[in-house]
């Protein structure tokens, strides 16, 4: 990752393709593990992978909710940034007002956040109704890599090399790249 200049007080980043794969790849580590923790904890039932197929579905729309809904907002707008999202972005939405990004991180990114919450759920009602050490471990691994892997990797990987964190709600909440 290299320099390329400074504007508005921030570095501007050049991302490239592996970086930016190293960057979600926490993101896509803690999907599979839900998906994991959906089809084991309730067997390999078609209704266990009809609710996995459902949640892969929505990890995946995820990003995308994302790119068009917060990207046009930030700065990195039309550019390869740490996420990956801001050319994607510009070839699906029109930019917004850079001002507005943290009201519209606000407001959209608790569409998403049920992607942290329904496999520890379901692994904590599996491990209720028929108890297994395989399961807690796999809902532990989840746990742990969704709440403490995953936002250690974004804060320290991502936030703090991005030109849009000192107006970002999760930098603030996370204490994240600050410099």
């Amino acid at each position: 990752m290299a320099q390329t200049g400074d504007r508005e007080g921030f570095g501007v980043q050049d991302y490239t393709t592996f970086r930016v794969f190293l960057n979600k790849l926490p993101y896509g580590v803690m999907i599979c593990l839900g998906t994991a923790v959906i089809v084991l904890g309730f067997g390999m039932t078609l209704w266990a992978q009809i609710a996995a197929g459902v949640y892969v579905a929505y990890g995946m729309a995820g990003p995308f909710w994302m790119i068009l809904f917060i990207c046009p907002y930030c700065r990195n707008y039309g550019k390869i940034c740490h996420c990956g999202y801001g050319l994607i972005s510009a070839k699906l939405r029109r930019k917004g007002e850079t001002r507005l990004f943290g009201a519209k991180f606000r407001r959209y990114i608790p569409a998403i956040v049920p992607l942290w919450i329904i496999p520890g759920a379901a692994g904590g009602v599996a491990l209720a109704s028929s108890f297994s050490w395989w399961l807690l471990a796999l809902t532990a691994t989840f746990l742990l890599e969704s709440f403490v892997l995953l936002p250690l990797v974004s804060s320290k990987c991502e936030c703090s090399h991005c030109d849009q964190r000192r107006a970002c709600p999760w930098v603030k909440v996370q204490g994240a790249g600050s410099t």
